[in-house]
C-alpha cells in the first residue's frame, strides 16, 4: 500500500532483491496471504503457517512485518475531520494540524506524500516541529517549512559483510539501485545501525562482543 507513501522503491530494487535471496536459497512467495497469522510481532515454536492458496509451511520461527494500522482512533473526538479514512492526520507545511493550529503531527501519522520512513520523521519532521511549537508556545507564528521529499525513497539493506542493496534517491543525478556496492555496506553491514538505537535509549554502546554480538 502506498496511502500517502510519496516516491517508493523501484521495480529494479525488487529485482535485484529476489536476485539475492534466491541465490541464498530463500523462497519467496508472491500475490498470495498468511490466513492464519499470529498478530504479535514474532511467535517462536513449531507452527503450521497457512498460505490463501492453501500451502502450509512449517516453521519454528514467524516474525510479522505486515506493518501497523496508523493508531490515530484515539484522537478522532479532538481532531474530527483532520483525520482521513486512512486514519492520516491533514497537517501543513509548518507541521500544524488541520484547524488546530496549536497542535502538531510528525512521522508516518501525516498525510504527507512522502516515503513513510523512520530517518525523514527523526531528522526533517522533529527540527521543524521543535522550532515552530516553541515559537506558538511564545505567541508568534510557526516559521518554519516542511518541504515533503520529491525524489526516490532511499533505502539501505545489508546481507552480510560483503553484499549489499541500496537505492540511494536522495542523491540526485545518482538515483538508482546499486547491489554489493559501498553505500550499502558502509552504512549497514559494520554495525546495523544497532549503535545508534542504544543511544537513543539513552545507553552506551556495549564494547564487547558478549553484550553486543555485533561488535567487532
Amino acid at each position: 500500500s502506498n496511502q500517502g507513501g510519496g516516491p517508493q522503491l523501484t521495480d529494479l530494487f525488487f529485482e535485484k532483491l529476489d536476485q539475492i535471496l534466491k541465490a541464498a536459497n530463500v523462497t519467496v512467495l508472491l500475490n498470495t496471504r498468511v490466513t492464519n497469522l499470529n498478530t504479535s510481532s514474532f511467535s517462536a515454536g513449531p507452527q503450521t503457517i497457512t498460505t490463501q492458496d492453501g500451502k502450509n509451511l512449517e516453521a519454528d520461527l514467524v516474525f510479522n512485518c505486515t506493518g501497523n494500522k496508523l493508531s490515530t482512533g484515539m484522537f478522532k473526538t479532538l481532531l474530527g475531520t483532520s483525520i482521513n479514512s486512512h486514519g492520516q492526520i491533514a497537517v501543513n507545511s509548518y507541521l500544524q494540524v488541520q484547524d488546530f493550529p496549536n497542535v502538531f503531527a510528525l512521522g508516518d501519522i501525516t498525510n504527507l506524500h512522502e516515503p513513510k520512513l523512520a530517518f525523514i520523521a527523526e531528522s526533517k519532521h522533529a527540527p521543524v516541529a521543535v522550532k515552530n511549537i516553541l515559537a506558538v508556545a511564545k505567541g508568534k507564528s510557526p516559521s518554519v517549512r516542511h518541504d515533503p521529499t520529491t525524489q526516490m525513497a532511499s533505502m539501505f539493506l545489508v546481507f552480510g559483510p560483503k553484499i549489499g542493496l541500496s537505492q540511494i534517491g536522495f542523491l540526485g543525478c545518482f538515483n538508482g539501485v546499486k547491489t554489493s556496492g559501498m553505500f550499502a555496506n558502509m552504512k549497514n553491514s559494520m554495525k546495523l545501525f544497532v549503535d545508534k538505537r542504544w543511544q537513543a535509549a539513552g545507553h552506551k554502546v556495549p564494547k564487547t562482543k558478549e553484550a553486543n554480538p555485533l561488535f567487532s
